[in-house]
């Protein structure tokens, strides 16, 4: 019994980007995403998908070769848990951002090394985790201790 609540732990919060089909399309939507700068009051906006299905949270931006630099995916997660990302089958460095319940930023991994199989840590308990071309917050001063916040803006994938 312990070692099948081990594995079904593992799957859901150790690797929840590892299990997806290559080349498998999800209909995310999008919204536009501010991170505001506690230092300066600067904001950085993003327009990124919103991983909300069990399919797109495995998934992530696996198999894709590229993503323009203001685009991302957002995480979003039911609670507040440790998590740990990785980057296998992912072709693009990643700055991994996690989210604290408030908006947040509790921790950045800066440039994941794509296909890496290392598991990356929250460093914490946090509910979301955003996605973003690896070096943009370095280039931007984005840090622990900004906040995020979600414009109200959207797109479907219908539109």
């Amino acid at each position: 019994m312990k070692n099948i609540i081990f594995t079904v732990l593992f799957v859901c919060f150790l690797v929840p980007a590892s299990w997806a089909c290559a080349g498998e399309e999800h209909d995310l939507y999008t919204e536009d995403l501010v991170i505001k700068s506690q230092d300066s009051g600067a904001e950085h906006n993003f327009n990124v998908e919103m991983a909300t299905t069990p399919e797109a949270l495995m998934q992530g931006l696996m198999y894709r070769s590229s993503m323009a630099e203001d685009h991302g995916m957002l995480f979003l997660f039911a609670k507040e848990l440790e998590r740990n990302f990785w980057m296998k089958n992912t072709y693009i460095p990643l700055d991994i951002i996690f989210i604290k319940e408030s908006g947040v930023i509790h921790h950045i991994h800066e440039n994941a090394v794509p296909r890496d199989e290392t598991p990356l840590p929250s460093k914490g308990p946090v509910l979301n985790v955003l996605e973003l071309n690896g070096g943009v917050t370095a280039k931007l001063g984005i840090k622990p201790g900004d906040v995020i916040s979600l414009t109200g803006k959207s797109t479907s994938p219908e539109e």
